[in-house]
């Protein structure tokens, strides 16, 4: 539907209002149970921030097709920004062996992990993450926090030092992920604060 590529490429650019007409115009062409508007519908909202909203929608696009792998990934992502991590975990897991090369599946199965305090699984996810996108300052943030909580400050301070030096470099994930970096705040109350991560 081309009218859905209009409202994808509106989206990626971060144009919402016109992404949001594009959609009225889906709803129009498309019936409410359609599995594309569903997910335009998921899109949409996570995109403005109604992430239980988006996460219901996601949900409902999958019950109509299942095997739509960037559904699965925007659920797992969308759960994780909530805190849902088990279920985040779950999704994202399964997730990676169909879509092995997604940078934000695996960085975003790796929080899941680290916040669900299985360390060793969550630093290898979080090196796979860094080797499909050897540019993330997000990976690089992770790993600093992941290496530090196994006391490997080393390593942690040089990881850190390196993702100061790509955090301003562009990111290639969509728009709706870029803010990632905020969900270390999630990940840090449950952990004592590393001093390294201390404010200099």
């Amino acid at each position: 539907c081309y009218r859905y590529d209009l409202f994808n490429a509106y989206l990626q650019q971060g144009d919402l209002p016109h992404a949001a007409a594009e959609l009225r115009l889906l709803r129009l062409v498309l019936p409410p149970d359609n599995a594309q508007l569903l997910y335009a519908q998921g899109l949409f909202e996570a995109n403005v921030g109604d992430l239980a909203i988006a996460t219901a929608d996601f949900r409902k696009t999958l019950e109509k097709n299942p095997r739509l792998n960037p559904a699965r990934l925007d659920l797992g992502v969308a759960l994780s920004k909530q805190g849902a991590w088990k279920e985040a975990e779950e999704v994202l897991s399964a997730l990676s062996v169909d879509m092995p090369q997604s940078y934000p599946g695996a960085y975003f199965h790796a929080l899941a992990l680290q916040n669900l305090h299985r360390a060793a699984e969550a630093e290898q996810e979080t090196r796979r993450a860094l080797t499909l996108e050897p540019d993330s300052a997000e990976a690089r943030t992770l790993l600093g926090i992941v290496l530090s909580e196994k006391r490997d400050f080393t390593g942690a301070i040089a990881v850190l030092e390196e993702a100061i030096i790509y955090g301003d470099r562009p990111n290639a994930v969509g728009p709706w992920l870029k803010d990632s970096r905020v969900l270390h705040e999630l990940a840090l109350p449950q952990h004592p604060r590393p001093a390294l991560l201390n404010d200099r």
